[in-house]
């Protein structure tokens, strides 16, 4: 199936932390680290913080078909990277439901060129759910320029990926389920990097939790997202850390282009961690990374 090999750039990108993701057979993925946060850091983009480029837990995604939103006719000022763009009144928007290569990382120009090809100095409609702000300020929208979704478009490209955060389908993830496919077929952008290949990839590592790490071990945690096309049921699926100690994932299924949380902390494995993830526990009582 996958094998396992502890390379050098994993352990690189996310320092001490070697991790290894194994299938109940005994064969293994190897966990790549598509724009990990190496720091643990909870800053902006100046620190190096990919929470913020991911759209993580804080965030939320947009909301179920049905559900109350906000229309806002906007005009771009500018794109700030493959995900993020800035308006003319100066706010920041990040895109929902997807994550597009950081700007060090291949295609991460690439996603950047795509986006602003698309908005740059142009009239669009942004589509919010209940919960438009996130803890930096910015906006988290649908975005629409002449009726289209700039988020199908970019998934279509191949210059970024489907990225639920939290437990039930939002509106519009059938299309963007639909343009990943048609991009992965085609192995268009990231689909022809080998990273993109493993079903399960790393997006963001917070191996320091706020405070003593020890005391506060349910913000510890990394989150990897389904990359493959199929619901993945991880039972029985173990994560071993470079000390050695070793998660056995209890029944839990991710499906295709949902996140997921491993949480350090003592707390029942269960869908619906307290940001709205999804989220296993290692149940540690120390600092696993």
């Amino acid at each position: 199936m996958w094998g396992c090999e502890m390379v050098s750039w994993v352990a690189h990108l996310l320092g001490a932390a070697i991790i290894c993701l194994s299938t109940p057979v005994a064969t293994a993925a190897q966990v790549s680290s598509v724009g990990a946060d190496t720091a643990g850091s909870d800053s902006g983009h100046a620190a190096g913080d990919n929470l913020a480029s991911e759209q993580d837990a804080e965030t939320g995604n947009q909301p179920a078909a049905g559900a109350k939103t906000e229309r806002i006719a906007a005009r771009v000022a500018r794109v700030i990277d493959g995900d993020t763009l800035e308006l003319a009144n100066g706010d920041h928007v990040r895109l929902a439901l997807i994550n597009a290569p950081e700007s060090h990382e291949r295609f991460g120009d690439r996603a950047t060129r795509a986006l602003a090809a698309l908005v740059e100095h142009k009239d669009v409609l942004l589509v919010c759910g209940p919960r438009a702000r996130d803890r930096y300020g910015r906006l988290i929208a649908d975005v629409y320029v002449d009726g289209e979704s700039v988020q199908t478009k970019l998934v279509r490209l191949g210059v970024a990926y489907v990225f639920v955060v939290g437990t039930g389908k939002p509106a519009g993830y059938e299309a963007l389920m639909a343009a990943q496919k048609e991009a992965r077929e085609a192995r268009r952008g990231v689909w022809a990097d080998a990273r993109y290949q493993r079903p399960v990839t790393v997006t963001s590592f917070h191996g320091n939790a706020p405070g003593n790490d020890s005391k506060n071990l349910d913000r510890e945690y990394l989150r990897l997202v389904n990359l493959s096309a199929d619901a993945l049921d991880l039972e029985g699926w173990s994560m071993t850390n470079s000390r050695g100690d070793r998660l056995v994932f209890p029944k839990i299924t991710i499906p295709p282009g949902f996140t997921f949380k491993v949480v350090s902390g003592k707390r029942e494995a269960r869908a619906g961690a307290s940001d709205g993830s999804i989220a296993v526990y290692w149940d540690s009582d120390r600092e696993v990374w």
